[in-house]
């Protein structure tokens, strides 16, 4: 049987003369090897992606917490304005609807020192609850973020 002439991109030097004629022989494997891959790299990039959403709504739910925690921060501005404010920053990103709670708190905090002392100092706490975001926006269990302005004082 004549054998077959090796095309000149295979033609080895000759210490490597059996390993490259066996690698040029193996045809029709790349077909086989991108049906093994191509699952595993999608599902990687996938994860990565998802990684990357559930890390953006993280933020955006930061971000709206502070957003509420400054509105509701001043001196006779009603707590219930800043779940109205939570709201209308999460409806163009997430949708009014994605946070199940906010809670809005005036928290006192003592033993800040101001360079003359310490004194005690009101901060407006804004609490959101939403799901984790685990297949798209759709969850499962919650993460709570947390908001803080420093609360403005009317005049004594």
């Amino acid at each position: 049987m004549p054998s077959v002439p090796l095309p000149l991109r295979c033609k080895p030097s000759p210490p490597r003369a059996n390993l490259f004629a066996r690698w040029c022989q193996e045809r029709g494997s790349e077909p086989a090897s991108f049906a093994l891959l191509a699952p595993l790299v999608m599902f990687l990039v996938l994860g990565v992606m998802q990684l990357a959403l559930t890390l953006w709504v993280h933020t955006v739910l930061i971000d709206a917490a502070a957003a509420g925690a400054h509105a509701a921060s001043g001196a006779d501005v009603p707590a219930q304005s800043a779940e109205r404010v939570v709201r209308q920053s999460l409806a163009s990103t997430l949708g009014e609807g994605y946070v199940s709670s906010v809670e809005v708190s005036r928290v006192a905090l003592s033993g800040v020192d101001n360079g003359f002392g310490t004194s005690t100092v009101e901060v407006v706490e804004v609490r959101l609850r939403a799901p984790v975001p685990l297949v798209g926006l759709v969850g499962i269990g919650e993460v709570a973020v947390v908001g803080h302005a420093l609360a403005e004082v009317g005049p004594q």
